[in-house]
């Protein structure tokens, strides 16, 4: 059984338990904490190269991305779509979760250590991941609370996410799409290599980043 097998069998007995009604989310041992780290790791560290780590990463993008598999496809105060993403997975597990029980489940993933210091020199900075630090830090900090640390995240799972901003049409049959407007923006004049090149960088760094 694959990974993505566990995983949606996981879900499925996530949802089959909690039919009844919303889940009760403690603050102590949430239940539905045990059924992430099936595919995240029980410390917020995923062991599966396109499954990204937790630990560590910003709550108030925890929670935003969170609130975007509950609630696909929602719009700006203006009506244009900026930001968009979809996983059957994610979606599945987030369905039946209340804005408070998203709340709790972000915060318990950015209070955990993202993991040891890198033992090993990161990588030379490739061209184009400087327009990626602008927003997301690298060798410096992330400036904003909202956007995701990338600094330590797995490689194979940062190019995945790049290549469906870049054709966010590739995965449509699967329902695993990934929209950020901004990004698709500064995507537009790379190519693969390059996208290669910025996952593997950001993967080198330590995701110990001081503020």
């Amino acid at each position: 059984m694959t990974r993505f097998h566990i995983c949606a069998a996981a879900a499925g007995l996530f949802l089959a338990a909690t039919l009844g009604g919303r889940p009760a989310l403690s603050q102590e041992t949430p239940v539905v904490i045990e059924i992430c780290a099936q595919c995240h790791g029980e410390a917020g560290i995923s062991t599966a190269p396109l499954t990204p780590n937790l630990a560590g990463q910003r709550q108030k993008y925890l929670l935003k991305q969170l609130r975007s598999f509950r609630d696909p496809g929602r719009e700006s105060a203006d009506g244009e779509l900026l930001s968009d993403r979809s996983h059957p997975i994610m979606n599945a597990m987030t369905e039946r979760l209340n804005d408070a029980e998203l709340f709790r489940l972000a915060k318990y993933y950015s209070k955990l250590s993202c993991g040891p210091e890198a033992s090993v020199k990161p990588l030379p900075m490739p061209e184009g991941a400087d327009k990626c630090e602008v927003c997301h830090g690298g060798s410096r900090s992330n400036p904003f609370t909202d956007t995701p640390v990338l600094a330590g995240q797995k490689a194979d799972y940062l190019l995945r996410q790049l290549d469906l901003m870049r054709k966010p049409e590739r995965d449509l049959a699967e329902r695993n799409k990934r929209r950020h407007r901004l990004s698709e923006i500064m995507l537009d004049d790379l190519d693969r290599d390059q996208l290669k090149e910025i996952s593997a960088y950001f993967a080198s760094l330590s995701c110990h980043i001081p503020e």
